[in-house]
């Protein structure tokens, strides 16, 4: 979307519309992935007493064949929502190394 703003020509109307379409896109796609993680953290939260997330290196996927996949899950904010929401309900949140030895235990 941000190609068509860039090819108008400026002060015209078109470009104004079209910026605004753009504008609306990127708060839609904003909203539903906000939507998504409070539904998914609920989720969580309503079926598990105990979580622990694996603290995995999401820098390291994006350079992967994924990474525009990875950048658009915004797993940061999931984290934060799902952590801040447990110790709401008093519910254990634990991450945990990525190489520790689960199996083991």
């Amino acid at each position: 979307m941000p190609k068509k703003v860039g090819k108008k020509q400026k002060g015209y109307i078109n470009r104004t519309k079209s910026k605004l379409r753009a504008f609306k896109l990127h708060n839609k796609i904003s909203n539903q992935r906000k939507d998504f993680s409070h539904r998914l953290s609920y989720y969580f939260i309503s079926n598990y007493k105990n979580t622990i997330i694996e603290n995995l290196s999401v820098k390291g996927m994006q350079k992967g064949i994924f990474g525009k996949s990875i950048n658009n899950l915004g797993w940061h904010e999931f984290v934060r929502k799902l952590s801040y929401k447990l110790e709401r309900h008093g519910f254990c949140f634990h991450k945990v190394d990525r190489y520790f030895p689960s199996i083991k235990l």
